[in-house]
């Protein structure tokens, strides 16, 4: 009960959408699209909208359905024109060049159930058609826009018609519609315009030799790998597939811990070289990580198959838990507080286990005994004026477990929807420890040795 709860929670988010160990977390802007990379393109998955308005119902709510799924496609005319844009990001058309024409397709809905839709250039959502004025002639143009939250000029509203193609009429002035016009893409009237004004979108299923792709059952988490991940990590794709379907299952799970919904979707991005191991931006719903270390970890995920346990991967399980913590009142210490919520996932999935890289393949840990993890990165001793980020997990992952973790639960519940604002990460940390000693019954602070305490203080003061 309490994951359908969870499910349904992220099926009602994008409502608000459209109205309004030693991992290093960096909070850099995405590349530009002229340097975005080509796209494996898989079918379609149906795509998962998520929160209502504060005071809203979903009864109140009948959303538009879907009518064009999260993915990647090639976008056409009716006149054979296939929609690009050029190395100074300005649309136009392109027949031959994959890489400029495919563009990632996302939909939101307002407050009032109307679906907009989004077209990304390129495969990562960084960068989107833009319409940059609302009249006759209106000119189009790719620029830097959220994942989470577009701006109205960067939304559509699609319109069928019988033969399968859509009108895409502004956000702004629908009775204005992207026209393909001469030179480069424009805005028409819609009631006076004719077949320009007609695109069809084509799910992309070839053209790229930089990474292959799997899909989670309900399409809200993907994986996207270089294509020899197979033979270099050993590992089949059906176990790739596999991997895939259990992320989804964690974002769930994170879901159900703290009450936020992040983004829709989630691409974990893994086939090129990278300064970190794994990082997450802020307000960008793609994890990163280095091809390298992805095809090292994932070789220990095949040989613990061989040993009969499921390993989920530490350094995904850590990035995602970040995506739950960017602007939340708790997050008083980003890398402790996301191997918190990496705790949770081991003990909300009873069948995984997932290890730090600096373990080997035949040690992993699971929901019961992660401590002995964390306690042993921390090197088996109390902080006394040095922060570690592991022992810090590891006294907070303990009051987790003492009630199978109803009083985290409730207290992350608790900051998402009191609406509470601290000043500073010591007034989180101070908060966060009530909110436990409240939901709990115990005095949480007393708990906690005075010196390990006044360490993670410190920590949050500087």
């Amino acid at each position: 009960m309490k994951r359908i709860l969870a499910i349904l929670l992220v099926i009602l988010f994008s409502l608000t959408l459209f109205a309004s160990c030693n991992k290093k977390q960096e909070s850099t802007s995405p590349s530009s699209p002229s340097s975005l990379p080509s796209s494996s393109a898989p079918s379609p998955a149906p795509e998962l909208s998520t929160s209502l308005p504060q005071g809203t119902s979903p009864e109140d709510v009948e959303a538009e359905p879907v009518k064009i799924p999260f993915g990647l496609y090639k976008i056409t005319s009716s006149d054979g024109k296939v929609l690009g844009y050029d190395n100074t990001n300005t649309p136009g058309y392109e027949e031959t060049d994959y890489k400029r024409t495919c563009w990632t397709v996302e939909s939101f809905l307002d407050a009032k159930g109307r679906r907009g839709y989004t077209l990304y250039a390129g495969d990562l959502p960084s960068f989107a058609l833009t319409a940059q004025k609302a009249l006759p002639g209106g000119t189009t143009k790719v620029f830097q826009s959220s994942a989470v939250n577009p701006e109205k000029k960067q939304l559509f509203y699609l319109e069928e018609y019988e033969d399968g193609t859509f009108a895409l009429k502004s956000a702004v002035n629908p009775i204005f519609a992207l026209a393909a016009t001469d030179e480069t893409p424009s805005l028409a009237l819609f009631a006076e315009a004719g077949e320009e004004i007609k695109w069809k979108f084509e799910p992309l299923t070839e053209g790229c030799d930089r990474y292959v792709e799997w899909r989670s059952v309900n399409g809200l988490f993907t994986v996207r790998m270089g294509p020899d991940i197979l033979r270099r990590a050993r590992i089949s794709s059906e176990r790739m597939q596999e991997w895939a379907n259990q992320m989804e299952n964690v974002y769930y799970s994170y879901v159900e811990l703290t009450g936020f919904v992040p983004y829709q979707h989630i691409i974990f991005k893994a086939y090129e070289g990278e300064e970190y191991p794994g990082y997450v931006m802020g307000n960008y719903m793609v994890i990163s990580a280095d091809k390298d270390f992805m095809y090292t970890d994932l070789g220990k995920m095949a040989q613990r198959d061989t040993m009969g346990v499921t390993d989920y991967n530490f350094l995904l399980l850590h990035e995602m838990g970040h995506m739950f913590d960017w602007g939340r009142q708790w997050d008083f210490e980003g890398e402790a507080m996301t191997d918190i919520k990496v705790s949770y996932a081991l003990y909300d999935n009873p069948e995984a286990v997932a290890a730090p890289s600096e373990f080997g393949a035949k040690e992993y840990f699971n929901g019961q005994n992660i401590n002995e993890c964390y306690n042993e990165c921390a090197g088996n001793k109390p902080m006394n004026g040095t922060y570690n980020i592991f022992r810090t997990a590891a006294i907070f992952t303990e009051f987790g477990q003492m009630d199978n973790w109803e009083t985290m639960k409730k207290t992350y519940h608790w900051f998402e929807e009191s609406g509470w604002k601290a000043q500073n990460n010591t007034e989180m940390l101070e908060k966060y420890v009530e909110k436990l000693s409240e939901f709990s019954g115990k005095d949480i602070r007393s708990m906690i040795a005075d010196k390990e305490w006044e360490t993670i203080v410190a920590k949050t003061q500087g």
